[in-house]
């Protein structure tokens, strides 16, 4: 941020700066403190949507959806080869720089793999179109 000032600006800010030296912790984060007091109505409307968010997050309904993380970490758990190349996968496509070198690595960590036996009756029909697709 200093780098980005204008050298009267740069000055001022050094100089706010150094006046601060010497104070006590106490007298600063009071300061602080004060500072960052917020105003009764925007107090209101984090409160009020805090609320709204926790009660989302309490009704049974919400936990009651379908994760697909959680699903396909059943159907190819660690355990598993595959599991495991799609953490490997996962991993690697942290570091991928664009599209094309994701979609060859792609091909190239999830090519080998026997997904097919891993289709279920019971598992979701999503599931069943991403291992078909594999």
């Amino acid at each position: 941020m200093l780098h980005s000032m204008s050298a009267g600006r740069l000055d001022v800010a050094r100089k706010k700066i150094a006046a601060q030296q010497g104070r006590s912790e106490e007298a600063c984060v009071t300061e602080l403190v004060a500072l960052s007091e917020l105003d009764a109505g925007t107090r209101q409307r984090i409160e009020a949507r805090t609320l709204a968010l926790i009660g989302s997050i309490r009704r049974p309904s919400y936990w009651q959806r379908p994760d697909p993380l959680a699903a396909i970490l059943e159907q190819f758990p660690l355990s598993s080869a595959e599991g495991l190349q799609l953490m490997g996968l996962a991993e690697a496509l942290l570091r991928v720089p664009d599209a094309a070198t994701a979609q060859r690595l792609i091909a190239d960590k999830l090519g080998t793999a026997d997904w097919r036996s891993h289709l279920r009756e019971a598992e979701p029909l999503w599931m069943k179109g991403l291992i078909v697709a594999l």
